[in-house]
């Protein structure tokens, strides 16, 4: 499973670079590039997003409104900042937002590499930390995703582990042959 990223940044050499850069990782994928802070609002709500890079200082709505917005609706999303002022207050705001990384312009090759390496150990833990909680709902009797990790793990605590003939009268094998599986 790739990570989707989404770019939001207004000059087009820059979002192309950028863009460029995401896609040669194949951690990653460019789940859409747009100018504005307001154009990436419709991408959210159509595209599922894991990480959004924005630029501060954009027409119409910026990167910090944009922050904002997705730490309220979206929170789960990761932050990233890009931006060619070393504003204290503008980093501050972002740091209210959750952002994870203010990357100063120009942006080089190797900064992006290193925030690659950086969001995909957050993805990936975070991705652990969710599985974990389901499992530690479902142990706990709490409702749990159809399907997803928790309930298998569940199903196979609960029931035992099917080995093979020797079991043939155990409950496990009782259960497992009357359950029908894809």
């Amino acid at each position: 499973m790739k990570i989707r990223v989404l770019i939001v940044e207004d000059e087009p050499p820059i979002a192309r670079a950028i863009g460029q850069l995401v896609a040669a990782d194949p951690r990653f994928e460019v789940a859409g590039i747009e100018m504005n802070g307001y154009d990436a609002l419709g991408r959210f709500e159509t595209t599922p997003i894991d990480v959004v890079i924005t630029d501060v200082n954009m027409p119409i709505m910026d990167g910090l409104s944009l922050a904002a917005y997705v730490e309220q609706h979206h929170p789960q999303v990761i932050k990233v900042v890009v931006s060619g002022y070393q504003k204290f207050e503008y980093a501050q705001e972002a740091i209210g937002y959750l952002v994870v990384e203010y990357l100063l312009k120009p942006v080089t090759k190797q900064k992006v590499a290193a925030l690659l390496d950086k969001l995909y150990a957050m993805w990936h833990r975070r991705k652990v930390e969710t599985r974990t909680q389901e499992i530690t709902r479902a142990l706990d009797g709490q409702p749990v995703r159809t399907g997803g990790p928790a309930e298998n793990i569940l199903l196979m605590l609960s029931a035992g582990f099917y080995w093979g003939a020797e079991t043939h009268f155990s409950p496990a094998q009782v259960f497992w042959n009357s359950i029908d599986l894809p």
